[in-house]
C-alpha cells in the first residue's frame, strides 16, 4: 500500500505537468502547466473534499539564454536593417541611381572643353576653349534625364522594400526560433517523466514479482518515439539558426548567440479572450495597404520612367557627334523602330506587374484573415480538449488509489494528448504574433516601418549647383508629381 501510495503520488507529479528543474528567471514564459502539484495531491489526500476539480495554479518556467550574444526581438531587427548584406548593396544601387541622374544632366549643361596643343603646335594651339551647347538641342538627352530621376525615385522605394522586408524576415525568423525553443523544452520535459516513470514502475513492481512485460514496453516505445521527435526538432532549431548568420550578418558571434525569451501569454492574451478573431484588421485595411505599399510606388515610378525611355528610343536617331560634342548626326534605320517598339513591350509589361502586385497584395490580405481565424480555433479547441483530457485522468488516478491498477496504454494516451494540447497553444500564440507581425509590413505606416524613411538619401538634393538650375522640363516633373499624376490608384 504504501508503495501504490508513492507511485501514485510520481504519477500525480507527471501528469501534473509540474518542471522538475526548470526556475524562472524572468527572462520570459516558456509555457504554463494546467495544474499545481500541490492542488493534486490535496484533491487525493482529501477525497472528499467538495473543492473539485481542484484550483489551478499555473507554474512558469523559463528557458535562459547562455550563449556569447543573446538577442531581443529588437536587438534582432536592429542589426538585420543595420547590417544586413542585402540592405547595403541595395544602398549602393541607389547611390548608383544617384549617379546617372548626375551624368544624364551632364549631357544637357554646358560643356566646358580645355585642349592643349603639344609640339610645334605650341603656342598657336596652347588653348582651345570652347562653350558647348549642342545638348540642350537633342531631344533624348532631355528624356534620359527626366527618365534616370524617376529610375532614381523608384530605387529608392525598392531599397526601402528591401529594409521592410528584412526587418520582417527578422521578426519572422526570432518567432520560429522561439516556438522551437519552446516545443523542445516541453519534449524535454515529457520526455524526461516518462523515463523516470519506467524505472519508478519497474522499482515499485519488484517485490511484487517480474514487470509485465507489456506494462515497460508501451512506454519504452513512447518514450523512444519522443526522442526522436526531440531530435527532429532541435535539428529544426538549428536550421532556423544557420538562416540567422547570413540574414543578420552575425560577424565573430555567428556560432553562438541566441535569443532573449519574451512572455508570449502577455503578448497574446487580448486576442484570444477576444470573440472576433479579425477585429485586429481594420475595415479600410485594403485601401491602407494600396496606399502604402513601397512595391507598388516602385512599380509605378518605373512605369513613368518608361515613358520616357520609348522617347529616348524615339529621338535616338539624332544625336550629338563624338568629336568633341561639336557636331549634330542624324542616323536612321529598322534598328531604332525595333528599339521603340522593345521598348513600349516593356512598358506594357511594367502593367502587368503592378496589376500582379495588387493581386499579390490581396491574397496577402486574404491570408492574414485566414491565420487569424486558424490560430484562434486552434487555441479554443487545444484548450477545450484538456477538459475531457483530465476528467479522464481523475478517473484513472481513483481507480489506482481504490486497488493499485494503473493502465499503462491509457496513460500514455493521457500523456500524448497533454502533449498535444500544450504544443498546439504555443503554436496558436506564435502564428499570432506572426501575423501581426505581416500584418503591419502591410499596412507600412507603423512606427517602426515610418521610421525607415528616415534612412533613404534624398531624392533631389544632389549638389548645391543642381538644385539651383531653373530647368523648365525639371519643373514640369515637380508639377507632374503636384497634381497627383503620380497617384497609385489612377491607372498610368
Amino acid at each position: 500500500m504504501k508503495r501504490s501510495v508513492t507511485t501514485l503520488l510520481f504519477l500525480l507529479s507527471l501528469v501534473s505537468l509540474v518542471s522538475s528543474t526548470m526556475a524562472a528567471t524572468g527572462e520570459g514564459v516558456i509555457y504554463h502547466h494546467p495544474f499545481s502539484l500541490d492542488a493534486l495531491i490535496k484533491s487525493i489526500q482529501y477525497p472528499h473534499n467538495k473543492e473539485w476539480p481542484p484550483s489551478e495554479v499555473e507554474y512558469q518556467g523559463s528557458f535562459p539564454c547562455t550563449a556569447k550574444k543573446c538577442f531581443t526581438l529588437k536587438e534582432i531587427s536592429e542589426e538585420t536593417v543595420k547590417r544586413g548584406f542585402e540592405s547595403r548593396k541595395e544602398w549602393e544601387s541607389v547611390q548608383q541611381s544617384r549617379g546617372r541622374v548626375l551624368e544624364s544632366l551632364g549631357q544637357l549643361l554646358p560643356r566646358f572643353e580645355m585642349t592643349l596643343g603639344h609640339g610645334i603646335d605650341w603656342p598657336a594651339a596652347a588653348l582651345d576653349v570652347v562653350t558647348n551647347l549642342l545638348g540642350f538641342m537633342i531631344p533624348s538627352n532631355w528624356f534620359s534625364w527626366k527618365e534616370s530621376k524617376l529610375n532614381l525615385q523608384a530605387q529608392r522605394y525598392s531599397y526601402l522594400t528591401l529594409l521592410q522586408q528584412q526587418l520582417l524576415s527578422s521578426k519572422v525568423i526570432y518567432y520560429n526560433i522561439h516556438q522551437m525553443q519552446m516545443q523542445y523544452q516541453i519534449y524535454d520535459y515529457y520526455t524526461s517523466r516518462v523515463g523516470t516513470l519506467i524505472e519508478e514502475l519497474k522499482r515499485n513492481y519488484r517485490e511484487d514479482g517480474p514487470v509485465p512485460a507489456d506494462y515497460i514496453l508501451v512506454l519504452e516505445n513512447f518514450h523512444a518515439d519522443l526522442m526522436i521527435e526531440q531530435v527532429a526538432i532541435k535539428n529544426g532549431l538549428d536550421q532556423i539558426n544557420s538562416e540567422v548568420i547570413p540574414l543578420f550578418n552575425l560577424g565573430e558571434n555567428w556560432n553562438s548567440f541566441g535569443i532573449v525569451a519574451m512572455d508570449i501569454d502577455a503578448e497574446t492574451k487580448q486576442f484570444f479572450a477576444g470573440t472576433n478573431p479579425e477585429v485586429l484588421i481594420p475595415a479600410n485595411f485594403e485601401t491602407m495597404v494600396m496606399k502604402n505599399s513601397t512595391e507598388l510606388k516602385t512599380i509605378t515610378y518605373l512605369r513613368h520612367a518608361s515613358k520616357y525611355a520609348t522617347l529616348v528610343r524615339i529621338f535616338d536617331f539624332f544625336s550629338v557627334g563624338e568629336e568633341g560634342n561639336r557636331s549634330i548626326g542624324f542616323s536612321i534605320g529598322l534598328d531604332n523602330f525595333a528599339r521603340v517598339k522593345i521598348s513600349r513591350s516593356q512598358s506594357r509589361v511594367l502593367d502587368i506587374e503592378k496589376e500582379k502586385m495588387v493581386a499579390n497584395l490581396r491574397q496577402a490580405i486574404y491570408r492574414l484573415k485566414s491565420n487569424y481565424r486558424m490560430a484562434y480555433d486552434l487555441y479554443r479547441e487545444a484548450d477545450k480538449g484538456k477538459v475531457p483530457n483530465r476528467q479522464w485522468l481523475m478517473t484513472a488516478l481513483g481507480v489506482y488509489a481504490n486497488c493499485g491498477a494503473i493502465n499503462t496504454w491509457e496513460l500514455k494516451d493521457f500523456i500524448f494528448w497533454a502533449l498535444r494540447f500544450e504544443t498546439s497553444k504555443s503554436q496558436a500564440k506564435h502564428l499570432v504574433l506572426i501575423t501581426k507581425a505581416e500584418q503591419e509590413y502591410l499596412q507600412g505606416d507603423s512606427l517602426i516601418y515610418s521610421s525607415l524613411n528616415q534612412k533613404l538619401p534624398e531624392a533631389r538634393s544632389l549638389h548645391w549647383w543642381s538644385d539651383r538650375i531653373k530647368i523648365r522640363e525639371n519643373n514640369s516633373i515637380d508639377a507632374a508629381i503636384a497634381r497627383g499624376e503620380l497617384v497609385l490608384n489612377e491607372e498610368i
